[in-house]
């Protein structure tokens, strides 16, 4: 008779565990282990002696087995269901009721969900080890909801324990811009009335000043938010003066942002901050590249969305806010009873300028495609401009907004910039006679005007003796022009308004044009 039998190893391993083993709990584990190391094999028996060899029988063998299983099933159960019991008896995850929604399938309740926010700014500001215990930091508020979230999440900060606890200085500042945007005086009262409720409860200073305190580089006006009362001084006529005689609505909305950071870093001088804290989020910061894009700062794109923009002297801009969407903030801001409230543009068309449309582009889409801001958002901040590099020239900044000029080329070849005013001239002509081609090259420096203010020039040097009354006072198009980037070029693209170009930027480029003169000058002298 042939009859089936297992390995002799592992009936021997079974054998060895008494009963007393089997019924007690803790010894389940060992046993089933030690079973289970050895892999049961079966032979072929031809007779019943065989079983009698090992001393246990088939039925006997197979009928132990199955009480074995039993066993350890249920054991297995018991603690499953103890594991069970353990996280079904957490007070947060069984009696908070989730009420945020986000990216259509995160939910939260309103503590987890503020517990991660929490933790987002922290690793945000914590990852670049960039801000450090005795800096000074200059917060730009504007009223909206990604200033307002972002001084709460200090102030909270400021009262967590001894080391999870923010201790670098904060300065506060606002920049009143309503005097632009055609708001009068009662309504730009109106709005540091509300600036002045929504900050009532954080203990912060708050400082205020106009957007025409640009003029004034060195000391700018500022004051206390409860001391400061709106008006219109002559620097906010002179700017007003600037920004309607710009040519188009992309061009004033590019020009303000570009003139209010400068102003807010001139300020950060004055408080010798040398951090300042921006409040753009995901949401915006997309908007930010596809708009740069389309306006000619694609080379500046790593500075105007990255965390870290250090292209001002001395000061260096952060952005805390910068993974937080339009939502989040919304969620934030209702969780917490906050109030906020919405520039108004200057234009009610959004289709009036580059960044209006873009912006709506953005948002519209990502109400359909949830991550729409963030595939262009984690896109934009892996570009980055690698600059071409050349020991016969000197990499220049943009006397406008700090960025490297992207106008200049490196051999001879024709620029993009050259080849755009080429089409431009032969597109305002239309079809061109033979005698017209001539033209064309007279057209392209057309710009070099110079814009006389009644002085001479020297006849002793070039500009750089230092005289009040010498070539260093008159600047042509051109030569402005030769230390702007492209996009800032395109602002001031209207000849009128070359005359009333800021202070500030016109003293930069007579600097530097006496700079080059002197190098010029010197250069046969030096090693």
């Amino acid at each position: 008779m042939e009859t089936v039998v297992f390995d002799p190893q592992w009936v021997e391993t079974f054998k060895s565990i008494s009963k007393d083993e089997i019924n007690s709990p803790s010894k389940v584990c060992k046993y089933q282990s030690s079973l289970s190391a050895v892999t049961p094999k079966i032979y072929k028996a031809t007779n019943d002696d065989e079983y009698d060899h090992y001393g246990i029988s088939e039925e006997d063998f197979l009928k132990l087995q199955s009480e074995d299983d039993k066993k350890i099933s249920e054991q297995r159960e018991k603690r499953m269901e103890r594991m069970r019991s353990l996280f079904v008896s957490q007070p947060k995850l069984e009696t908070k009721k989730a009420s945020v929604k986000l990216r259509g399938s995160d939910v939260y309740c309103n503590s987890c969900f503020l517990t991660s926010v929490t933790h987002k700014f922290r690793a945000t500001l914590g990852k670049s080890k960039i801000v450090r215990r005795s800096d000074k930091v200059l917060v730009a508020y504007s009223g909206e909801s990604g200033s307002v979230a972002l001084l709460n999440l200090i102030r909270a900060g400021m009262h967590e324990s001894v080391h999870k606890r923010l201790v670098f200085e904060t300065h506060v500042v606002h920049i009143d811009d309503g005097c632009l945007l055609n708001k009068t005086i009662e309504q730009r009262q109106a709005r540091i009335n509300e600036i002045i409720t929504q900050t009532n409860s954080l203990d912060f200073k708050l400082f205020v000043t106009s957007i025409g305190e640009i003029f004034n580089e060195k000391n700018p006006d500022l004051r206390e938010i409860n001391n400061y009362t709106c008006s219109i001084n002559d620097n906010d006529e002179k700017l007003l003066n600037i920004y309607n005689n710009l040519t188009d609505e992309t061009s004033k909305k590019d020009f303000l942002h570009k003139i209010r950071e400068k102003l807010i870093v001139t300020v950060a001088k004055c408080f010798d901050c040398c951090k300042i804290f921006f409040d753009e989020d995901s949401t915006s910061l997309a908007v930010t590249i596809l708009s740069n894009v389309s306006l000619g700062r694609g080379a500046q794109l790593s500075s105007d969305v990255g965390f870290i923009d250090d292209r001002h002297t001395g000061v260096m801009i952060l952005r805390p806010m910068r993974d937080f969407t339009r939502q989040e903030l919304n969620y934030y801001m209702d969780i917490h009873k906050l109030n906020s409230f919405t520039m108004k543009k200057s234009s009610n068309n959004s289709y009036s300028s580059i960044q209006g449309v873009t912006e709506s582009f953005v948002i519209d889409l990502d109400e359909q495609f949830g991550g729409t801001v963030a595939a262009i958002f984690r896109t934009g901040e892996k570009l980055s401009s690698k600059s071409k590099n050349n020991d016969d020239v000197a990499i220049d900044k943009c006397v406008m907004c700090e960025g490297y000029i992207d106008t200049a080329h490196f051999d001879k070849t024709t620029s993009a910039i050259e080849a755009t005013n080429f089409s431009k001239i032969v597109s305002l002509k239309g079809s061109l006679a033979e005698h017209d081609l001539a033209m064309i090259d007279g057209n392209l420096n057309d710009d070099k005007t110079i814009i006389e203010n009644g002085n001479k020039k020297c006849g002793d040097c070039s500009g750089s003796c230092g005289d009040k009354n010498n070539s260093d006072n008159d600047l042509s198009v051109d030569e402005i022009n030769k230390h702007l980037c492209y996009a800032c070029r395109r602002i001031f693209s209207d000849k009128k308004i070359i005359n009333n170009y800021l202070t500030s930027i016109v003293n930069a480029i007579r600097e530097k044009k006496a700079f080059e003169n002197m190098r010029n000058e010197i250069s046969d002298f030096l090693l």
